[in-house]
């Protein structure tokens, strides 16, 4: 999962099975190899790119290999890119930043490729939307997409949602004591048009 601009990168596949349709980068594992491993060989192979990967979670799906199906769990990865890339058109024909909500799921090649972006879709939130809330806090602040995902994904970020649109936002950061473990809330920012409701 390479998001940019809060829009996710897309591979157009040349080959069978969905040639023509679009894919998230990655592939097959190796015998004997991790799937942290793997992901990182596979970006290097399709993008020429180093990548730093975390992981989001496994996606159950099915694959086909010479009319056979079979079942299939992909591991996804937030990968945090700092170098342009070069497509490796001998494995795929374009490329395509796409806003995450705009993607229609029947363009996109592989049912766990379409359950990860269903997964994006509800979990992720607008990044320029949060960085007008953050704005309004302090004007200076400065803010990296990464490490906004990376807080969502792990849960460290709450948000408030109405109508579509992100209206308020709060860090949360776990923290263990001697005698318990505790979540300590950090930062909450509310929209100005929204304060003083009760949200």
């Amino acid at each position: 999962v390479i998001i940019k601009d809060g829009k996710l990168l897309l591979l157009k596949r040349k080959e069978e099975p969905f040639l023509g349709k679009w894919d998230i980068p990655g592939g097959y594992m190796n015998q004997g190899e991790t799937p942290g491993r793997a992901i990182v060989r596979e970006l290097r192979e399709e993008l020429g790119i180093e990548a730093k990967v975390d992981f989001i979670d496994w996606f159950p799906g099915s694959a086909s290999w010479k009319s056979e199906v079979f079942p299939i769990l992909s591991h996804a990865y937030l990968t945090e890119i700092r170098d342009e890339f070069i497509l490796n058109k001998e494995e795929n024909s374009d490329h395509i930043w796409q806003d995450i909500n705009d993607i229609k799921l029947e363009e996109i090649a592989f049912d766990s490729n379409r359950s990860i972006i269903k997964y994006l879709q509800k979990n992720l939130v607008n990044f320029s939307e949060l960085k007008g809330l953050i704005n309004q806090l302090d004007s200076s602040a400065k803010i990296e997409e990464i490490n906004f995902y990376r807080s969502l994904l792990n849960g460290y970020f709450s948000k408030k949602i109405i109508d579509g649109k992100l209206v308020g936002a709060g860090w949360i950061y776990p923290r263990q004591t001697l005698l318990r473990k505790q979540a300590v809330i950090e930062d909450i920012i509310v929209g100005e048009n929204y304060r003083k409701k009760g949200y």
